[in-house]
């Protein structure tokens, strides 16, 4: 596979958002307000989803309101350089075969969503050609309408390879160029050669905070009132045991203590799991707990407190 590593500096840079949750519509509105940056950005439309709005009405995190058009597309004309998949991890297999034609050789394609696992074969064979980087972001972003979002809280976004064998295609100033252009559009924008350990502390974060606040319907800063220290210390210690096996180092008096920071940190908000599980909507506990489940099923590891949390979210959207 070749890379053009002057492609980005020679042309405007063809973007493509897949999916219009709170997290696309954000980065597709900052493109959007960046275009004097040589970029081209557009929304996917696909057949299978309900119509896009032709307008965004866009709230920065100074309280700013814009009204963005929608540059709504089915099948593009040009190739896409990069292709940024916001989808839950649920959709995500159902997001990638759709725009499988799009995808070209030479098309950069970046994942972010919750959890881990979520990729089946298929979407692998279908990115093989590929580089693909997963993006874990922080920021804060809520969904008030279809066609309006409000960006509640700055963030980081860690990026990185996600399949090892893309490394020797992505050269040091290819890196750079890709989190220049996107620490641009929405910084800040953070290089990671470990995204995978990243990963792992997002997951040990999201199987504490995502379920609690859905089961008990509590808002984030909830989750570090006492009652629940029991629960948050059994959770963690069966995710480190999980991420052992795996080869995965993780630290428990850190990872409790980040947990709570995060609580903190949040307090106001109201997980995405607990919105979904309010309006009797599919959650993304599979790749959450219910990863951290089936992984001991596998390795016949007990995780009694990951699996309760994963069963009870489960019932709570039948």
């Amino acid at each position: 596979m070749k890379v053009d590593n002057n492609a980005m500096n020679k042309q405007k840079t063809n973007v493509l958002i897949v999916g219009s949750g709170a997290i696309g519509l954000l980065w597709y509105s900052h493109f959007a307000l960046n275009s004097k940056h040589s970029i081209n950005c557009y929304l996917y439309q696909s057949a299978k989803r309900k119509a896009l709005p032709d307008e965004i009405k866009f709230t920065n995190i100074n309280d700013t309101t814009h009204v963005i058009h929608s540059n709504i597309i089915t099948q593009p004309k040009s190739p896409m350089d990069i292709v940024l998949v916001c989808v839950k991890s649920y959709q995500l297999n159902q997001a990638i075969a759709d725009i499988q034609s799009i995808i070209c050789p030479k098309t950069l394609v970046i994942t972010t969503h919750n959890g881990l696992g979520a990729l089946n074969t298929q979407s692998n064979q279908y990115l093989e050609n590929n580089i693909v980087l997963n993006m874990l972001t922080t920021h804060g972003c809520l969904k008030v309408a279809d066609n309006e979002i409000k960006h509640t809280g700055a963030g980081i976004s860690h990026l990185g390879v996600k399949f090892d064998v893309a490394e020797k295609y992505l050269e040091s100033n290819k890196q750079k160029d890709i989190r220049d252009l996107l620490h641009t559009i929405l910084p800040e924008v953070v290089w990671c050669d470990d995204i995978l350990s990243k990963q792992w502390l997002k997951l040990a974060i999201n199987c504490v905070i995502n379920p609690l606040t859905a089961v008990f319907d509590i808002k984030n800063g909830e989750v570090i009132n006492p009652e629940f220290t029991s629960i948050i210390e059994q959770v963690i210690d069966e995710v480190v045991a999980i991420g052992q096996a795996k080869g995965i180092s993780l630290d428990k008096v850190q990872l409790i203590e980040t947990v709570l920071l995060v609580a903190q940190a949040t307090a106001n908000n109201s997980s995405s799991m607990r919105c979904d599980a309010q309006q009797k909507r599919e959650t993304e506990i599979e790749y959450i707990n219910g990863y951290i489940h089936k992984s001991g099923q596998e390795l016949n590891i007990p995780t009694p407190k990951n699996t309760e949390l994963y069963q009870k979210v489960l019932a709570l959207t039948f």
